[in-house]
């Protein structure tokens, strides 16, 4: 299996805010200045803020995953055949973000002769993931919050995702 052990909290990141679903639920929004356009202006910054955060509100030293919002990723769905370069793809795809491709990671997903193509702005969410390792948490997966349906993740739908975790296996921008 792909989680060492079941994941137990859900991380969900927003353009200006993380919320953390766990026996509890906590929410951090980021300072005025920050992020900007999904841009961090101060990476340590934001792994110390978000450091801060996970001790002060006491969160359950625990394995999760942290999904990303749509408001997060960019998406383009494309026809392909079984001679398609997907690999070629995903870094085209890259090259096109608002992003320095450096920091952009793809991840693609097949469906029906379709590519799905997921971007996301690295530098963004792994000051986060190094804040709860360096907490004492593990981060296993950060996907996109889409692959488990539409709408904002709350308390009652973070349950609904850590009892099917597995599904974060197949969009994981840390497996890339």
């Amino acid at each position: 299996m792909f989680f060492s052990k079941k994941p137990q909290i859900v991380v969900y990141l927003r353009r200006d805010s993380l919320d953390v679903f766990g026996k509890s639920a906590a929410k951090f929004v980021f300072p005025d200045g920050l992020v900007q356009n999904l841009e961090v202006e101060d990476s340590h910054l934001l792994h110390d803020q978000t450091l801060q955060f996970l001790t002060s509100q006491q969160i359950v030293k625990e394995s999760g995953i942290l999904l990303l919002d749509d408001s997060v990723v960019f998406q383009k769905v494309m026809p392909v055949s079984a001679n398609s370069n997907i690999k070629a793809l995903q870094d085209d795809y890259a090259q096109r973000t608002p992003f320095d491709p450096s920091g952009v990671v793809v991840v693609g997903l097949l469906a029906r002769e379709q590519l799905i193509l997921i971007a996301a702005n690295k530098n963004f969410f792994m000051p986060i993931v190094a804040a709860f390792s360096d907490y004492g948490s593990r981060i296993n997966s950060v996907s996109p919050a889409g692959l488990f349906g539409k709408g904002v993740i709350t308390q009652d739908s973070a349950e609904t995702i850590l009892a099917n975790a597995k599904n974060a296996e197949k969009a994981n921008f840390l497996q890339i």
